[in-house]
């Protein structure tokens, strides 16, 4: 089968060749587009003593929300990206984009974990510290405390804090990948 064209001229060939080449564009831009965030990879975050999940208490997209524990349920609030920053991670929820905080910085016991637009501060990195049995304490670059349920609850709702490291099953936590 012999295929041919009839053009013309060599302006219908150049823009014959304009339109493939745009196309090609076209199709690549919208090949990016479909699938970007596809590489990124989510975790949950168990703690060891309640069996309950790190959670974007009420999915809210707002800097200052409160971070929580509750029952895995598989939403988008619960699921976590680890992106490296040197040693360090930042913790960012996939339903809102926005990073685990150590409220204002502050380094007392106590100080409230929440969800704040990525900074350049300290208190958004984190260090992983893997114990022997695959459960992890996430400390807190700006301060040196660790992720918390607070007063060791095993209640939904229960509050996430920074304490001072004292090796409690409340401050170890199981991070496991979710397809």
């Amino acid at each position: 089968m012999q295929l041919s064209f009839n053009c013309k001229t060599n302006l219908e060939v150049l823009h014959l060749k304009r339109f493939v080449f745009i196309g090609v564009l076209l199709a690549l831009f919208i090949f990016l587009l479909s699938s970007e965030g596809t590489n990124a990879q989510f975790y949950k975050i168990i703690n060891k003593a309640s069996s309950k999940a790190i959670d974007v208490k009420g999915s809210k997209p707002d800097n200052g929300t409160e971070i929580i524990q509750w029952e895995f349920n598989k939403g988008n609030n619960q699921l976590w990206e680890f992106e490296e920053v040197g040693n360090f991670v930042r913790i960012i929820n996939k339903a809102t984009g926005k990073c685990l905080d150590v409220e204002g910085g502050k380094s007392d016991n106590g100080v409230r974990i929440i969800q704040w637009e990525a900074g350049k501060g300290n208190n958004q990195l984190w260090e992983l510290e893997r114990d022997e049995k695959g459960f992890f304490k996430i400390i807190s670059k700006a301060t040196s405390k660790a992720l918390t349920v607070e007063g060791a609850s095993n209640e939904n709702g229960a509050r996430i804090i920074q304490w001072e490291v004292n090796n409690g099953n409340n401050q170890l936590w199981e991070i496991e990948p979710v397809n």
